[in-house]
């Protein structure tokens, strides 16, 4: 199973932190990624969209991911998706941002945004692999003549959606490739997994579905008020890594035996961080996959990290 890494970038400043893209020119940050072993740039905030133009200038570099919140217009949005899907070096994939869940929100206006989720993203992937025009009436949405005006490069787009509703859960089963964890522990890693492989079985989907898990460094920098900007992440959604690299590898390794092969990154600051990241954790956990492959996974992680260290 091969592990990919993301590295966030956000385009609005989170409690006072710098943005990465700020510190240099946005042309140097896909090689800046590259170098550091990341396969994806993960690009999210109002202005990503701008900013994914800027990085998909460089062919050469990281795959790229966008955030994306399914209410914005769709043949718009799709459009948008196909023109970057050609610049980018290694094509485009979405991580689709649902509204935000809370004890305040009733139950039923949950349903409907997932349902409007579920409309959505199966008409975006119409749209995407129909080279003829699309008429439809749905409950959500209505289009009438729709087709792309850019012409994607790939057949696919891949599509990472989380969520921990029922609802919510089936929706990614029928349409994620990658299904987004959040940073939750381990015990509820291995029983939201469970949930959607039975999920999925409906859409003849089980065991197609990767999962990701969002992870933070525990040295990110402090904020102008003092405090490291991992508090005021939600509960549950980043994993904070803690001690030297090899203390964050043995963290990640147990993930990995769950089904895990995506990590996003987040709170990485500066371009140092960014190669600080990849040449002290990411290149240290591949070389412990390698050893692992070598004893077809016989030794325990420990055994592994340790072997790999002497």
């Amino acid at each position: 199973m091969s592990i990919e890494f993301a590295g966030l970038i956000l385009t609005q400043a989170e409690a006072g932190v710098p943005r990465l893209h700020e510190h240099r020119r946005k042309s140097d940050l896909p090689q800046s990624f590259a170098q550091a072993g990341f396969d994806t740039i993960l690009v999210g905030g109002a202005g990503a969209l701008g900013l994914a133009r800027g990085l998909s200038a460089d062919r050469t570099g990281p795959k790229l991911t966008i955030q994306h919140r399914p209410h914005e217009e769709l043949v718009e949005a799709a459009d948008t998706f196909a023109l970057l899907d050609c610049s980018a070096a290694g094509g485009l994939s979405v991580e689709i941002v649902g509204e935000p869940t809370s004890i305040e929100r009733a139950s039923f206006v949950h349903e409907t945004d997932q349902a409007r989720t579920d409309e959505y993203l199966t008409l975006l992937k119409r749209l995407w692999l129909n080279d003829k025009a699309i008429d439809y009436e749905g409950r959500f949405f209505s289009l009438h003549g729709a087709i792309l005006s850019a012409r994607r490069c790939h057949r696919t787009l891949p599509l990472i959606i989380g969520g921990r509703s029922a609802v919510a859960v089936r929706v990614a089963a029928r349409h994620a490739d990658v299904f987004k964890l959040g940073g939750v522990g381990l015990a509820e890693a291995k029983d939201l997994i469970a949930q959607v492989e039975a999920a999925a079985i409906p859409f003849g989907r089980s065991g197609r579905i990767r999962y990701s898990l969002d992870i933070q460094p525990n040295d990110v920098p402090l904020t102008k008020s003092g405090t490291r900007s991992l508090v005021m992440m939600p509960p549950q959604e980043v994993l904070e890594l803690t001690g030297r690299a090899e203390d964050m590898v043995l963290q990640l390794l147990p993930y990995i035996e769950l089904g895990v092969s995506h990590f996003t990154v987040r709170g990485l600051q500066t371009p140092e961080d960014v190669a600080s990241f990849g040449e002290d954790v990411i290149s240290l956990l591949r070389r412990t996959q390698e050893r692992a492959v070598h004893h077809r996974f016989g030794l325990h992680p420990e055994i592994r990290l340790m072997q790999t260290l002497s």
